[in-house]
């Protein structure tokens, strides 16, 4: 009797998996998260032993809108609370494309997309600061893919790799050579891979 509920059950999921598209006019809301630890150390030439752990959490939300099937449109707000510092946002916009596997559970996606923070949006080390400025001054420039896992026509879990690259002014000042020669701001440059986690809304 057991056996005979669980195919049922089965077979009612698979039914509803199976009515779920990325159709035009489909509405994705998403959230993905990173948490974790740091460790910066500094030792050796002539500075004195120094080792910092902190916890952060980066958070991000979408909404997907689907323009015509398989691609969208997805706003993207982030958020980084990193321990010892002021928490950091930034705004993406991504355009995104996926595409089901035959008829099975699972989905491939991929998405790029283009924006602006107001602090880099993961942990740096060394002399880099996390929060650069109060202002919304650094370029974020994020590429992701992944697979979306359909529990239901309206709820999938996702995972995706992402590369992330952001740029800003750094906080050094000019530095005046003398006789009319100056070195300028130079720009902080940094990139990132990693894995998200987290679950989709099909509406």
């Amino acid at each position: 009797m057991r056996s005979f509920y669980l195919t049922i059950l089965v077979s009612i999921l698979t039914i509803s998996i199976s009515q779920a598209q990325f159709q035009q006019g489909t509405i994705e809301l998403s959230a993905t998260a990173i948490a974790g630890s740091q460790t910066e150390s500094l030792s050796g030439q002539g500075f004195p032993d120094r080792s910092e752990s902190s916890t952060f959490a980066f958070l991000n939300a979408s909404f997907g809108y689907y323009f015509i099937d398989g691609f969208s449109l997805e706003p993207q707000l982030g958020l980084l609370v990193l321990e010892g510092s002021a928490p950091s946002q930034s705004v993406l916009v991504n355009l995104s494309y996926s595409t089901r596997i035959a008829d099975s559970n699972v989905a491939l996606f991929g998405r790029a997309g283009y924006g602006m923070g107001n602090s880099f949006s993961f942990p740096s080390f060394g002399t880099v600061p996390v929060r650069v400025s109060t202002k919304w001054d650094v370029t974020v420039v994020n590429v992701g893919a992944g697979i979306k896992f359909l529990f239901s026509e309206v709820i999938a879990f996702r995972a995706e790799a992402t590369y992330r690259r952001e740029s800003s002014p750094s906080n050094i000042p000019p530095i005046d050579l003398g006789g009319g020669a100056v070195i300028g701001r130079p720009d902080v440059v940094l990139a990132n891979i990693g894995i998200q986690l987290g679950f989709s809304v099909l509406l």
